[in-house]
């Protein structure tokens, strides 16, 4: 199902100045970033330089890597802030057909090794963008978003990171550190600045990038009782975007959530192998029905309008 952008989209960033900030180990700390949504909320970025580009490697990319807090709500999130330079817009197009293109970057993957703990995370959204020069693309950047929970924010501030791993749309970029350096110390220090106060201590479902599915099928007279539950899908919008968002489903009740707050909520219910729903986001009002084609313990198929979506049961 397809709802309007501009009643979706509540992650529209405003950099502002001056905020207040949260308080994490050290008191004295000041977020790295800060920013605002367009709902009013501040969002304070603790990170830094995870990769510069150098000259002499072949390697083209740079990335930062954040812990976002908001003041307003207790989600928090691990944020990839990433480019690569392009030689023209040529590479460009094969890099759009090959790892750029949306469906390839909404199974992106991050996984950050510190301690003796690996921290894998999926998107919340995970997007690109191009800078031209002269009519020529010579770069594009990547937006990755993933919820972090309590105690994943909690390894991040034990430790040094020893290893960084990001999968853009399947293509692989790592970064080892061998022993603790510069970076890893800017890192851990902007990472001890944020607050664990208020941040969800259960699983994100992030951390459940590498759980294996279970793809028994699921009984009709079942579908509600297996239905219930919270579900990562994409969300296709009206200018043809799309980002990974959840949907939860109780007894009756549904509702759509983007970085951690409530876009659309309404009712469900089975009917024959179909799901029939209200929604209402904003002052909008979507009424339908999905055809239910394929039901698995932990993933579903729908078809409506002749478009297919799938969803997928977060542990």
């Amino acid at each position: 199902m397809k709802f309007c952008l501009n009643v979706c989209m509540v992650f529209l960033i405003i950099l502002i100045s001056s905020p207040e900030s949260l308080k994490g180990q050290n008191p004295d700390c000041e977020p790295s970033i800060t920013s605002q949504t367009n709902d009013g909320d501040s969002m304070l970025y603790y990170g830094d330089w995870v990769r510069k580009h150098k000259v002499v490697s072949d390697d083209k990319s740079k990335y930062k890597l954040f812990v976002i807090r908001y003041t307003n709500r207790p989600a928090a999130f691990v944020y990839v802030d990433f480019t690569e330079s392009l030689d023209g817009t040529d590479a460009y197009e094969k890099a759009l057909g090959l790892y750029l293109n949306q469906s390839a970057l909404n199974s992106s993957t991050l996984k950050i090794k510190v301690g003796d703990k690996t921290l894998s995370f999926r998107p919340e959204s995970c997007n690109h963008s191009t800078t031209k020069v002269m009519g020529s693309v010579a770069a594009y950047s990547i937006k990755f978003l993933a919820l972090i929970n309590q105690e994943e924010v909690a390894a991040l501030q034990s430790d040094h990171i020893q290893n960084f791993a990001l999968s853009i749309g399947g293509k692989q970029y790592e970064t080892n550190f061998r022993k603790p350096n510069d970076i890893t110390k800017n890192l851990l220090k902007a990472f001890q600045c944020v607050s664990l106060e208020g941040i969800d201590p259960s699983p994100s479902g992030s951390a459940s990038a590498e759980a294996e599915l279970d793809l028994n099928p699921v009984e009709p007279a079942n579908y509600s009782k297996m239905l219930l539950g919270t579900w990562t899908t994409i969300q296709k919008f009206d200018d043809g975007t799309s980002t990974n968002v959840r949907v939860t489903y109780t007894n009756g009740n549904m509702s759509y959530s983007y970085a951690g707050k409530e876009y659309a909520k309404g009712t469900w219910k089975i009917v024959d192998d179909r799901l029939v729903y209200s929604l209402k986001a904003g002052k909008q009002t979507f009424n339908g029905a999905m055809k239910i084609t394929v039901f698995l313990n932990d993933m579903a198929i729908f078809e409506e309008k002749g478009e297919e979506s799938t969803i997928t049961r977060l542990k």
